[in-house]
């Protein structure tokens, strides 16, 4: 009944419709000079596009720093070319990093925003800041988005007294598209951060993502190349000496290995990985939960980020995941489980997507595992699919073999521009090595609707005690949650410039035993404040009153347990974040209140400071104090310290270091990691851990660790 009301709140909605725009590009027989400088004649007799349009602040209206933008194309590269003009010779060129994928929201930058398909569904999007760094990405209806997407494409940027210009050549192998392609979809959006107003070729509504391809324009004139069939083959060798402490795998080796990435035909690839290695992915941040849910930690290695996005199924996310791809090469704790290799194949069009990954890991003298993945979706409609996916994992104890079967259906529904609808379905089952069965469900729903104004969404969840995704990921067992809430966008004219919106919000959360009916959790989020100023910083306050029922004891950290029983108690929350694309910048957030039978404060705070876009240096701090809590009236503080440096020679050398303390457990980490992206798409990493934990036993455990890594990638 509540999911019929809300939809006919929601229904008789319109959205948004904007005249579609129109460029011509023009072919051109020789090679253009990528060098940040736009003088070749090709460039000056194309025509150009400069009609930008706000998207922020001011919606609508010109942009008040001018673009122009000009396109070209030959039998192998698509070239893009343009200036982006200061509004004063006075106004800072600000760049916030040089890493590759940087955070565009915080630099000055260019985006390009392909649909190659022609779907209003499949994007393919470059970005590029004032100092040439490189950020690509690939999306799906908007919301499922693959920002690890890594393709080989050449840029150099200039900067001047009045703008800065930049030029762009994106190879055709490069790109995947439909024989016999003429014309695609494309939007252009520029990002002047020290005005932080964002622009577009087609201007899209701000509570949109430039990833709407509805708001696309058509670029037409072009005459692709016929797909063909492309190999890249990427070897690496590394050695590596580590010692310790209480330390069980010291020594010296050498390891070896290779991945292949075969593009079949424009729209299916092939990922081949042998003998797997992921040293230079970033280590997990530390974090104390609060919480009776489980956390999901990120994704951070390359092989398994690339087409995440496709493996992806229904809308709760952080809470259920039929597939998970951490379950694959790293164990419960995080640390790293050898991978022989995997396969993952890979196909988009405009009918149906699907994927299929396989992979194998193994512990020596204890435990092989054997993972197959298998995904489909439908298109239908504009912007409406339906799809299942299949996870098997078997685990080859010495002494049995246990078996996880997951099943699951999900589909996402575009009612309106505005209005769409979310739903999975999914069972398992697992079969252990003493012949037990367990069979469970889970089931997912969501419904949102979302203009300029106003967000509204009602979330649904169900996860059943027996429900196991052995490759996946569960919050929580024997749960049922429901979720609403409302989201209001208001900029009257009496604010002050220097505020952007006012974004107050009201949410419900409801969670319940699924067996017996019985409340487990209730709180609402009352947030009166939020304001958004221009500058992209925030301050905000919110409530957060509570009522949880115990039915076991609850320990969030040692010496702090909380007995069965009912409990009803109020947090604080209060939030001020200054400008993140300033020299130096600050973000604090405060909780305070009762929790539970005590009372918990806790800061979470981070500083940085970059004197110029080639150095940042970050401190983190995250104290949490008890004070009288729990069965033995604990008072205790834990303390999260970390701190992060990045020096950058440009966006190819860049030499990082990161440390992390936490006092609940004594245990640090120390990681160096020298980078060089010598040729497109190969490295040299020279990396350096220190660890310091303790055993289950209480031994000091300390680990040193040395490695030099070099990949190379041969085109084929």
């Amino acid at each position: 009944m509540v999911f019929i009301f809300f939809f006919l709140i929601c229904f008789f909605s319109s959205g948004y419709i904007f005249p579609q725009s129109h460029f011509n590009s023009k072919q051109v027989e020789n090679k253009i000079i990528i060098d940040g400088i736009i003088n070749e004649s090709s460039w000056l007799h194309a025509d150009s596009i400069s009609n930008f349009i706000q998207v922020e602040p001011d919606f609508g209206k010109p942009a008040e720093h001018k673009t122009v933008v000009r396109i070209l194309y030959n039998s192998d590269f698509l070239y893009i070319s343009g200036t982006c003009y200061k509004k004063d010779k006075d106004e800072e060129v600000r760049v916030s990093d040089l890493k590759r994928d940087f955070m565009f929201e915080d630099s000055d930058g260019f985006g390009i925003i392909l649909d190659l398909l022609n779907d209003k569904r499949n994007v393919t999007a470059f970005f590029i800041n004032p100092m040439g760094a490189q950020r690509d990405v690939m999306a799906f209806d908007e919301k499922i988005i693959d920002e690890n997407w890594n393709t080989k494409w050449y840029s150099v940027t200039k900067i001047n007294s009045i703008s800065w210009t930049f030029e762009i050549a994106i190879p055709w192998s490069s790109l995947r598209y439909s024989s016999g392609t003429e014309s695609i979809g494309a939007n252009f959006v520029r990002l002047d951060r020290e005005s932080n107003e964002l622009s577009a070729w087609v201007p899209y509504p701000r509570t949109f993502t430039m990833f709407r391809l509805n708001y696309a324009g058509v670029i037409s004139r072009l005459k692709f190349p016929e797909p063909h069939q492309d190999i890249r083959f990427t070897p690496y060798l590394l050695t590596q000496t580590q010692t310790g402490k209480n330390f069980s795998r010291n020594g010296d080796n050498i390891k070896s290995g290779a991945d292949v990435k075969w593009a079949l035909n424009s729209n299916t690839l092939l990922d081949l990985t042998l003998n797997t290695d992921f040293a230079q992915a970033d280590a997990d941040r530390d974090v104390i939960n609060l919480t009776r849910f489980d956390i999901l930690f990120p994704e951070r290695r390359q092989f398994f980020l690339e087409s995440a996005g496709l493996f992806k199924t229904g809308s709760a996310d952080g809470i259920i995941e039929p597939f998970f791809s951490r379950r694959i090469g790293l164990d419960d704790s995080g640390n790293s489980v050898p991978m022989d290799g995997g396969i993952r194949l890979v196909h988009r069009d405009i009918e149906n997507n699907y994927g299929v990954l396989t992979a194998r890991t193994h512990i020596p003298d204890s435990l092989n595992s054997f993972f197959l993945i298998g995904r489909y979706s439908q298109n239908y409609g504009e912007q409406n699919r339906f799809g299942f996916l299949t996870t098997y994992r078997g685990d080859d104890f010495n002494n049995g073999l246990d078996n996880n079967i997951v099943a699951a259906a999900d589909g996402f529904n575009r009612i309106s521009d505005v209005l769409s609808f979310n739903w999975m379905l999914s069972g398992s089952g697992y079969l252990q090595k003493k012949d037990q069965h367990y069979y469970g469900y889970t089931q997912s729903a969501s419904l949102k609707y979302l203009t300029e104004d106003i967000n509204l969404f009602l979330n649904e969840y169900l996860i059943s005690n027996d429900y196991s995704a052995a490759s996946g990921f569960v919050a929580a067992k024997n749960i049922s949650v429901l979720e609403a809430g409302t989201d209001l966008y208001l900029r009257p004219q009496w604010k002050p410039d220097f505020i952007r919106d006012f974004e107050p919000a009201l949410y419900f959360n409801y969670y319940g035993n699924l067996n017996d009916g019985r409340l487990r959790q209730f709180y609402l989020t009352i947030w009166p404040i939020y304001i958004l100023f221009q500058n992209g910083g925030v301050f905000s306050a919110k409530w957060l009153p509570n009522r949880e029922n115990l039915y076991e004891e609850f320990s969030p950290a040692e010496g702090v347990t909380f007995p069965k029983g009912k409990y009803f108690y109020n947090r604080y929350e209060f939030r001020l974040a200054t400008d993140p694309s300033a020299n130096l910048s600050c973000d604090f957030l405060f909780s305070t209140g009762t929790y539970f039978d005590g009372a918990l404060n806790k800061l979470s705070s981070q500083i940085k400071y970059r004197p110029i876009a080639n150095i940042s240096v970050s401190l983190n701090y995250e104290p949490n104090w008890f004070s009288d809590t729990g069965i033995s009236k604990t008072n205790k503080k834990i303390d999260i310290i970390s701190s992060e440096l990045n020096l950058a020679l440009n966006p190819f050398v860049s030499l990082s270091g990161f440390y992390q303390y936490n006092s609940e457990d004594k245990s640090s980490l120390t990681n160096l990691r020298f980078a060089w992206e010598y040729s497109p798409l190969s490295y040299f990493y020279i990396l350096y851990n220190i660890g310091k934990s303790k055993s289950i036993g209480g031994k000091n455990i300390d680990h040193y660790q040395l490695m030099l890594k070099l990949s190379y990638q041969f085109q084929l």
